[in-house]
């Protein structure tokens, strides 16, 4: 016998059956706007991820521009390439270490900068963090005066040498044991009180190269500098510089060790 289609139990089903229907629904809606919000999110992502790449790649087209324009194209490419390769050892070391590291920005006749976007466990980690630049960046020289020596043609022999010495240069003036600059960052692994000895260093540079910009790098290292001995306390409480004598040891004859090839790297440019 077929069902009374008015009868309270058919009618009942399709209420609940409707409401049933209406839950899912929205429930269904609601994990599609929600799938479409991640959706928009990941874009907006990948979006900001090639905006910073753009623009570490513009910055490095400025900067081979402007180096180019005062002192020739060949130069003011291959001194850029130069600071990536130095800034790449930075971004590798960092990531090495588990942290995040941001991409190079490169700023004209000022150099380049990578941000440390965590603050390291110790001074040791630092240490191996602001090695890497310079290591990388002896080792971009020392290819360079092996090509300006061995492989240029006489044309552009000079270049490539220049190139190399000036490579060899900014590898020496960054490892000055002054906060925020490699150096300092590497002596620290030895002793803060480093930096004291290395402000007058970067003083006399100023003076004796007769530097504006040197001078400005010097006042914002007297800040920097200002800064960290005020938290020196915080750090030391913290443990941030208790690191074992054979990091000290390996510490000072790292930074030592690339101080003297960077001089020697120049010694041998000068007596080709």
């Amino acid at each position: 016998m077929p069902e009374d289609p008015l009868s309270p139990e058919v009618v009942a089903d399709r209420v609940v059956g409707r409401r049933r229907g209406g839950l899912r629904a929205k429930i269904g809606g609601a994990i599609a706007a929600v799938l479409v919000v991640l959706g928009k999110l990941k874009t907006l992502l990948l979006l900001l991820l090639k905006f910073k790449l753009i623009f570490s790649v513009l910055s490095a087209l400025a900067s081979m521009f402007l180096y180019g324009l005062a002192f020739g194209w060949p130069f003011g490419i291959g001194f850029v390439l130069i600071l990536a390769i130095h800034e790449l050892g930075h971004f590798i070391a960092i990531r090495r270490q588990g942290l995040n590291a941001g991409l190079p920005v490169f700023i004209p006749f000022f150099g380049a900068a990578i941000s440390l976007r965590q603050q390291p466990l110790d001074a040791w980690q630092e240490f191996k963090i602001a090695a890497a630049g310079p290591l990388f960046g002896v080792a971009a020289s020392l290819m360079v005066l092996l090509i300006g020596t061995f492989w240029a043609s006489t044309a552009t022999a000079g270049m490539y040498l220049s190139l190399a010495y000036t490579g060899f240069f900014l590898q020496l003036f960054n490892l000055i044991p002054v906060a925020p600059l490699d150096g300092g960052r590497m002596v620290a692994a030895i002793s803060p009180r480093l930096w004291w000895v290395g402000l007058p260093i970067l003083i006399a540079a100023a003076v004796f190269f007769r530097s504006v910009l040197t001078g400005v790098i010097a006042l914002l290292v007297i800040f920097q500098l200002v800064q960290r001995w005020r938290h020196r306390t915080a750090e030391v409480d913290a443990g941030y510089y208790a690191v074992p004598t054979w990091q000290r040891v390996a510490a000072a004859v790292g930074w030592l060790g690339l101080v003297l090839v960077s001089i020697a790297g120049m010694g041998m440019v000068g007596a080709i």
